[in-house]
């Protein structure tokens, strides 16, 4: 089993998610993790959205809340 520490306000700058080039809004990052979590065994997700980021964590909740 897997899970992930992503530290995401680190990431946050001017409301996006910076990862290895890529950028990605609350909801791009969302749908990134579901992906990733569809195709790993990844149980937890420790700081996935920046703690400014209230909207983004409904969201993360709500999309994988039942599956990790």
């Amino acid at each position: 089993m897997i899970g992930l520490d992503v530290a995401a306000t680190e990431l946050y700058k001017e409301g996006k998610y910076n990862i290895d080039g890529n950028s990605f809004n609350s909801d791009e990052l969302v749908e990134y993790f579901d992906g990733l979590v569809s195709s790993y065994p990844i149980i937890s997700i420790e700081d996935g959205m920046s703690e400014e980021d209230w909207g983004g964590w409904k969201k993360l909740s709500d999309k994988l809340g039942d599956r990790i």
